[in-house]
């Protein structure tokens, strides 16, 4: 028998016949208590059902992640690369030599006797009174000068001060009196002269007059050798390069190149640096290096025109001024004029006896326009002691700058 028909539905007649088709059931209604029963039961559920996991969880994954777990990729650290030996010779490459223990000792064997030969040149200038009580000591000096009649002297002016007897020992041991021709109390340096007629041939014939060398071309690294009493003996010699050329000191009247070097030296020493053609590049005062410094020297063509006064028994030129250059930043930024700065007036000095000040702004000398320091040192070593020049200041005021315009007699500083 099938069941595609749909089935009868009852009629008005059976429904009377049969009142309960037409009851409705009733949820039983919920009460407080039931509700916390029946919140129990599902919690109670849930803690059993978490458990259950919990376990199986535990128990069954290492097994299934020992299984079925996928295979792990390898790991690669690149390897470094190996320096490959270079099999051929250098010293058979064209143009090039390996560098050996003999050559380094034949460089080193040239520069002792660069040293050597440029020691002929190098005296030793000291006071007669030996007594430890003596203000005078002893000095380098280097024989830079034949004027025909006296070998000229260059050295350190500290013993110059006293009032003690000088004498100069050569290289060959040899001692002799010198006369002082001047010195500069500014820069520290002095000319002396010794006679020639009173050295004797052994004297003449191993002593040689040093070059004063163009210290404009000396560049950073270059070799020099550092002689004199730099490391404290009188015939010391140290070998090294220029480690700096950009160093300056300013002193009255002008601003001077310095030389530094790679080479220590001693405090309140003095000597020279000499390049490998033996030739002066540089002095060293003893007011220059400090305990443990490195050697540095005034650049030697910076100081030609003060030594030349002081060879020829002139004084050097001085007005007492101690220069500045206002920097261009400053310049764009503040009102002040183009010219050199009055950073300080030496005391009873020609430049403070004429009534320049500390802030002055030098903006000419005798008509010449001043734009930086090296002008107005040219200018004033084309003078002589005696000599008068005008100068043309701008000074600060209420309303701005003014100019005032002075006459200063040029002095010396002995």
């Amino acid at each position: 028998m099938g069941y595609e028909q749909e089935p009868k539905k009852p009629s008005e007649e059976e429904k009377e016949s049969y009142p309960f088709l037409q009851e409705t059931i009733k949820a039983e209604p919920w009460s407080l208590k039931k509700m916390f029963k029946k919140a129990g039961k599902i919690a109670a559920g849930g803690l059993v059902f978490g458990l259950t996991a919990c376990v199986g969880f535990t128990v069954v994954y290492p097994w299934m992640s020992d299984r079925f777990k996928s295979n792990p990729k390898e790991v690669t650290i690149p390897k470094d690369e190996e320096k490959l030996e270079d099999t051929q010779d250098p010293a058979k490459e064209e143009g090039t030599s390996a560098v050996t223990l003999e050559h380094y000792k034949e460089m080193h064997k040239v520069l002792c006797q660069c040293a050597s030969a440029a020691g002929k040149g190098i005296v030793t200038l000291q006071t007669m009174n030996w007594d430890e009580t003596s203000e005078g000591g002893q000095v380098s000096g280097a024989v830079m000068a034949d004027n025909g009649n006296e070998l000229l002297l260059i050295s350190d002016n500290s013993i110059a001060t006293t009032e003690e007897p000088v004498l100069v020992s050569f290289s060959d041991g040899e001692f002799y009196p010198v006369s002082l021709k001047k010195q500069d109390g500014n820069l520290g340096i002095a000319v002396y002269g010794v006679e020639k007629s009173i050295l004797k041939d052994s004297t003449m014939n191993n002593t040689s007059v040093l070059k004063l060398g163009n210290s404009n071309a000396v560049e950073k690294g270059d070799p020099v050798i550092a002689i004199g009493c730099c490391m404290g003996n009188s015939d010391g010699a140290g070998y090294g390069v220029i480690s700096s050329i950009k160093g300056t000191k300013t002193e009255a009247d002008g601003e001077y190149g310095l030389l530094t070097t790679d080479i220590a030296g001693s405090e309140g020493q003095t000597g020279f640096l000499v390049n490998l053609e033996g030739e002066i590049i540089g002095i060293t005062l003893k007011d220059m290096n400090g305990t443990g410094n490195l050697i540095s020297a005034y650049a030697i063509s910076g100081l030609k025109s003060e030594i030349e006064f002081l060879s020829n028994g002139k004084s050097v030129p001085y007005i007492g001024i101690i220069p500045a250059e206002v920097p261009e930043e400053t310049r764009e930024t503040t009102t002040i004029p183009d010219g050199i700065y009055v950073k300080r007036v030496e005391e009873d000095s020609p430049a403070m006896r004429a009534g320049i000040q500390s802030g002055d702004i030098l903006s000419e000398v005798d008509g010449r326009a001043l734009t930086y320091i090296g002008i107005y040192h040219n200018i004033l070593m084309e003078k002589e002691k005696g000599d008068t020049v005008d100068i043309l200041v701008k000074r600060s005021g209420n309303g701005g700058y003014e100019d005032l315009s002075f006459k200063v007699e040029i002095g010396s500083k002995e």
